[in-house]
């Protein structure tokens, strides 16, 4: 069995054949005149530098360094040449760090104004000082807040007693410790019916409905400044 085994794989490996190969092999040359016409052409001549066109200020450049190298000699111009680079550098560095520190991440350039709390009806305090006051009555005044323009009138009264020593300015004292610091009759008696009008209108939330009603008011208050000016002690 197994000797006609064997026999019939060799009969099957007679009678394997190859085809013979016609493909045809065409033999290429170069054509040497072309080759010689694109080595003269100069877009094909990879050996010489590229030619940049010279502008306005390539030209200019060029004509300073040389009037520079004439007058000066050509050290000297190539020292200028090496400051100026340098010089360019620096002045764009402190331009960039001008402008980084004069933002929120670097307030040293700040003006010192831009750094002080902004003064409102709410954060005057004894340490505010008269000509402030009176600027915020005029705004508020002038914007037709007349309430908030009474509470100034008031915190301005507190202002010119502290100034005359008639009574200490200070944050957590009330209306009557002021009343009771008083020894001027006169002043005492008018800073009273102030007070009467400032706690009315402010703490009871009184809006005054006309220009002519905060008139009245501002007229006794600019009696009350008269006489606190007025005292000598």
């Amino acid at each position: 069995m197994f000797l006609f085994g064997f026999l019939a794989l060799s009969g099957q490996r007679d009678s394997i054949y190859f085809e013979k190969d016609t493909l045809q092999i065409e033999l290429r040359t170069f054509d040497e005149s072309r080759i010689k016409n694109y080595q003269k052409e100069p877009r094909f001549n990879f050996t010489q530098n590229p030619k940049y066109e010279e502008n306005f200020l390539s030209r200019a450049f060029m004509r300073a360094m040389e009037w520079l190298s004439k007058t000066l000699g050509s050290s000297v111009s190539r020292f200028l040449l090496k400051f100026l680079f340098y010089a360019v550098i620096f002045l764009g560095a402190a331009f960039l760090l001008y402008h980084f520190l004069k933002t929120e991440n670097g307030p040293l350039f700040q003006k010192e104004d831009s750094k002080k709390v902004k003064i409102t009806a709410e954060t005057v305090d004894e340490t505010t000082g008269k000509d402030q006051i009176q600027k915020l009555i005029d705004s508020a005044i002038a914007a037709g807040e007349y309430r908030v323009a009474v509470r100034l009138l008031f915190l301005k009264t507190l202002r010119g007693l502290d100034d005359k020593a008639l009574i200490k300015w200070k944050k957590g004292k009330t209306n009557s410790d002021y009343v009771s610091e008083l020894t001027d009759k006169k002043i005492k008696s008018s800073f009273q019916e102030a007070t009467r009008i400032y706690e009315y209108v402010w703490y009871g939330e009184f809006e005054l409905e006309s220009k002519d009603e905060f008139k009245t008011i501002h007229q006794q208050f600019q009696q009350l400044f008269t006489n606190i000016a007025s005292n000598v002690g």
